[in-house]
């Protein structure tokens, strides 16, 4: 059986509870021609000149990213501000955090 998160029911404790997630450094969001685009700053590597297009939710996930977050703060920041339950949040969040982790634009810290 699976184990969910008493919180807010939240599935797999180990990738929602203590894993903290954080924008590599070196990026920053712009909006131009109305789309927000986050920007390399500072170069490391190659994987690191992409430019992600973030849409509203992506915009407002990337600067609660900046300064670390688990899951469940995502999730509770996204029901607080948004009209969406909590495992649709939680749902766009996990996919969100899949496509910045393939694409090397975020750190997972797990503490």
């Amino acid at each position: 059986m699976e184990q969910v998160n008493p919180i807010i029911g939240l599935a797999d404790p180990q990738r929602t509870g203590n894993t903290y997630y954080q924008i590599k450094p070196g990026f920053v969001v712009r909006e131009i021609a109305g789309e927000y685009l986050a920007v390399p700053v500072a170069l490391q590597d190659e994987a690191e000149s992409r430019i992600a297009v973030l849409n509203s939710w992506g915009k407002f996930l990337w600067e609660q990213l900046q300064q670390g977050q688990t899951v469940v703060g995502l999730v509770h920041a996204m029901t607080d501000c948004y009209e969406v339950s909590a495992t649709e949040a939680e749902r766009d969040i996990l996919e969100f955090l899949d496509q910045l982790k393939e694409n090397k634009l975020i750190l997972e810290v797990r503490k």
